[in-house]
């Protein structure tokens, strides 16, 4: 047997199980079954017919923080995301009973599929979770699959759900993840961000300019949490280009001696 033809009989093969999930995910979905594990079924199929793993690494993670301001920042940023983008955890400060009509908003301006984070959703690319007025943390829960897992708690840095939550608990694969810090008032997500920084992954800030409140990127910026700042209307393009580069750490507003210390 030529490289040739066990290399076409290997693309048959997966062809054929890829399909086959599909089609017996899609009959199960039909039939009213739609748990999250039948749903991820599909949805990994899918992407991989798609071909869009190809574009980033699957273990490649984006977090997200952001308070006053931050949805019009998160409408403007997640019209560049693309439809296989990697997987993204965002936390917005808002009040409660506000979390369905954003993630629709969000939805509705991004390419990628928007939905609320809860507990057990498996982190896919193509896909942004979002935690706004949930009454816990989001966080990340490592594992083959990694997992959303909603943290009940008290408030950290003063809130629930907590930025600082979020960006500590993806330092464990901290050189496969993108931390972004957003307008808003107060400091939630600086320590984090900084930790984050500290353990290998890269970190971007909204620029003063473009925020509505510069209170979050600020300190964490002054802190040496931020490699770079950047204005709202670059942040979204830019975690493309460093995913799909791998260069993590390619670039730095402030030395690293700085965040060492």
């Amino acid at each position: 047997m030529t490289i040739q033809s066990s290399i076409r009989d290997m693309f048959f093969e997966e062809s054929e199980e890829l399909l086959e999930a599909l089609s017996e995910g899609l009959a199960l979905m039909l039939s009213g079954q739609k748990d999250d594990e039948t749903v991820n079924a599909v949805f990994r199929a899918v992407h991989s017919i798609k071909g869009g793993a190809g574009a980033f690494k699957l273990t490649e993670l984006v977090a997200f923080g952001a308070s006053t301001g931050g949805v019009d920042a998160l409408l403007s940023l997640l019209s560049d995301y693309p439809h296989d983008c990697p997987p993204t955890m965002i936390v917005q400060h808002t009040g409660s009973g506000f979390s369905e009509s954003l993630v629709r908003l969000l939805d509705h301006r991004c390419k990628a599929t928007v939905m609320a984070a809860h507990d057990g959703l498996e982190l896919l690319p193509g896909r942004v979770y979002v935690a706004a007025g949930t009454e816990g943390h989001l966080v990340l829960k490592p594992g083959k699959p990694n997992l959303c897992q909603i943290k009940r708690g008290e408030p950290v840095s003063g809130h629930i759900p907590s930025v600082d939550a979020l960006f500590h608990s993806a330092i464990s694969q901290a050189p496969q993840v993108v931390g972004v810090i957003l307008t808003g008032m107060g400091k939630d997500g600086a320590a984090g961000l900084l930790a984050l920084r500290r353990a290998g992954g890269t970190t971007i800030g909204q620029d003063e300019a473009t925020s509505l409140v510069y209170g979050m990127p600020k300190a964490a910026f002054n802190m040496g949490a931020v490699q770079r700042q950047l204005p709202i209307q670059k942040i979204g393009a830019e975690i493309i280009n460093v995913c799909r580069s791998g260069q993590s750490q390619m670039y730095d507003t402030q030395s690293r001696s700085a965040v060492r210390q």
